[in-house]
């Protein structure tokens, strides 16, 4: 998030960014550069200098004049508002659009792409530090870390009622066994090494349970693996029961070691592609989950904390947090939430979600 979030501050950046991490792209051939422009401060400039002798500056050419100008950026515009005051609504949409692309960019069944290599060199993490931790006093004001809100939506992207629908509801006892039945038949066609090994499941939610969203129409931007939906039709919800709240890696890791799961086999492909690690892989037993809680709540702080890589349970197991789309619960037993209100309909246009009436 954090690099893009530095290519939208600054097109300068974007510009480097996108031909320096071209030639770290694993997979050139089939992917797209994006071009970052600015969206905040003026036309072509870093923070709030309206891009006074930036757009006639030379892009950076290599990672140490990347580092450097990242090092350098103007972060004004990233200041938190004191206590009390409305946070500037720029600033919030800036953070928000780099966060949704963020977690559309997540992908779990290969190499990280251009821009998450570039991201990942020493140099790159080290120079992003200042604005990282701008992001992280944002946090709290943008209710990123908040837990599970009483009030919930239900989101599918096809009109309630409809065939699509008919899969949801699944007992977490079935979640449970269809996991085991995968897990075994995956052992049979084990190759040597992992990067032969065939792509497959690569989540790690209980899916198939029902899932809410707090926030809408923020939530309907903040949804991995999307499949292009600009029409969505939410129900008004109240969620009741207790629930487990994600806040970082931490939560998830005790998760795991207090009810695993093994899936070493089933999601071996595919978390090798995006890890490169190759050993044992567990996930959240989510019906031994259900015994204490009856939801379980990523908070989009914790996302961000936490998912898209390898979390260490300990020393020869990991795990990933894969398919979980950041604020979101999935609902356990069977106390699901119950409907508060009339459906509503949310359509995507230029300047973004729209409810129709």
């Amino acid at each position: 998030m954090c690099l893009d979030l530095a290519c939208r501050l600054d097109e300068r950046i974007g510009l480097g960014a996108s031909m320096l991490g071209a030639e770290l792209d694993p997979s050139p051939s089939f992917r797209s550069v994006l071009l970052f422009g600015p969206v905040a401060g003026g036309s072509g400039g870093s923070g709030g200098d309206g891009g006074a002798g930036q757009a006639d500056r030379e892009p950076p050419r290599t990672i140490e004049e990347l580092a450097r100008d990242l090092a350098a950026l103007d972060l004004t515009v990233l200041d938190a508002p004191s206590p009390g005051r409305t946070p500037g609504g720029d600033t919030a949409q800036l953070l928000h659009r780099a966060l949704s692309s963020s977690v559309e960019a997540a992908m779990y069944w290969q190499e990280p792409d251009d821009q998450d290599a570039l991201a990942a060199l020493p140099d790159i993490g080290d120079a992003l530090r200042p604005l990282a931790e701008r992001v992280a006093a944002w946090a709290p004001v943008l209710g990123w870390d908040r837990p599970c809100a009483p009030q919930q939506w239900i989101l599918p992207w096809d009109r309630p009622g409809s065939p699509d629908d008919s899969w949801l509801h699944r007992d977490v006892s079935r979640w449970a066994a269809d996991a085991r039945e995968g897990e075994a038949a995956a052992r049979k066609k084990q190759p040597r090494h992992a990067r032969n090994a065939p792509s497959g499941s690569w989540w790690s939610t209980p899916l198939g349970l029902q899932q809410t969203v707090d926030r809408v129409p923020a939530a309907l931007d903040l949804v991995e693996d999307e499949m292009g939906w600009v029409d969505a039709w939410v129900t008004p919800v109240h969620g009741p029961g207790r629930t487990l709240e994600i806040t970082g890696a931490e939560d998830w890791i005790a998760l795991c070691r207090e009810h695993p799961l093994e899936v070493s086999a089933s999601r071996r492909g595919d978390w090798y592609q995006v890890t490169g690690r190759d050993g044992r892989w567990v996930v959240p037993d989510w019906e031994q989950v259900a015994q204490q809680w009856d939801a379980v709540h990523l908070t989009v702080a914790g996302y961000l904390q936490a998912a898209t890589r390898a979390l260490e349970v300990d020393a020869d197991t990991a795990s990933v947090i894969g398919g979980w789309d950041p604020g979101s619960t999935y609902w356990l037993t069977g106390d699901v939430p119950a409907v508060t209100g009339e459906v509503q309909r949310w359509l995507h246009q230029d300047e973004g979600w729209v409810r129709t009436p």
